[in-house]
């Protein structure tokens, strides 16, 4: 499984911008692991917040990045909590599995008990293996210990065998290892084995059918073995670039309000 995690995980230290650099109100935060490792966070500010949101990114570079997808949201009203996972900017350790869960756990518990100071909604937003890390996560969570409001995916990917079978398929380099890698791979934390357990919680799936990293039929897989309520938002555009579009934008926001 450790031989595996530089299939998934594509760190980087170096950190790009702040939020300061684009406008932004923030805080820097500390997250200690059950494990004790040491992890970075931002919490985004908002001047009248009327929710807030945990945001996993995707597999590459770190916060100062994925910055990009949710910046927009606390001039909603949106507080955001962004995490690194361990290895990611200045994030200790390194990224495996299943310590990964670890990572979102301690994000998790530190936004519960800001959200309840606060008497704020509390929302996840996942995106890409950020996505397919808050499907195993918190459907696996004991229901009294869930807190938020609603779940939003975006591309998530049906499992780590499959998508790991699909990128190493798309090369004749690496075609005949789609045949091998897969067994290596781990497949205990398939989204679309868990994903039907976060019901009752709402669900809303973004995927589009142009996404030429995770497969549009993957994020299908996923939503069909969901359980209701759930919706499906089919978008346009590369993968990940779903909120720099307004529509999009919009259809998550009626998404948070309507579960406050």
């Amino acid at each position: 499984m450790s031989a595996c995690s530089g299939f998934f995980f594509y760190p980087m230290k170096q950190m790009v911008r702040t939020p300061a650099d684009v406008g932004l109100a923030y805080e820097d935060l500390a997250f200690t692991t059950s494990d004790q490792v040491k992890l970075h966070g931002w919490l985004l500010h908002a001047e009248q917040p009327r929710g807030l949101v945990l945001f996993l990114h995707g597999n590459a570079e770190n916060i100062s990045t994925h910055i990009g997808s949710v910046y927009w949201l606390p001039e909603q009203g949106y507080e955001v909590v962004l995490l690194d996972y361990r290895g990611y900017g200045r994030s200790e350790g390194e990224p495996d599995f299943p310590e990964v869960y670890a990572d979102v756990d301690a994000a998790y518990r530190w936004a519960q008990q800001y959200a309840a100071q606060k008497q704020l909604p509390l929302f996840i937003l996942g995106q890409s293996l950020g996505a397919s890390i808050s499907s195993y996560y918190f459907s696996t969570l004991p229901r009294a210990e869930v807190s938020f409001k609603a779940v939003a995916l975006d591309a998530v990917f049906s499992g780590h065998r499959d998508i790991a079978r699909d990128v190493a398929g798309r090369s004749i380099i690496t075609w005949p290892f789609q045949f091998i890698v897969p067994h290596l791979v781990p497949k205990d934390y398939d989204p679309k084995a868990h994903i039907a357990s976060i019901a009752p919680t709402p669900l809303l799936f973004f995927h589009s059918p142009e996404d030429q990293v995770i497969p549009y039929q993957q994020g299908e897989v996923v939503f069909s073995q969901a359980s209701e309520p759930k919706t499906w938002v089919t978008t346009a555009g590369p993968h990940i670039a779903t909120f720099n579009y307004k529509a999009n934008r919009d259809r998550l926001l009626q998404f948070f309000d309507a579960n406050r």
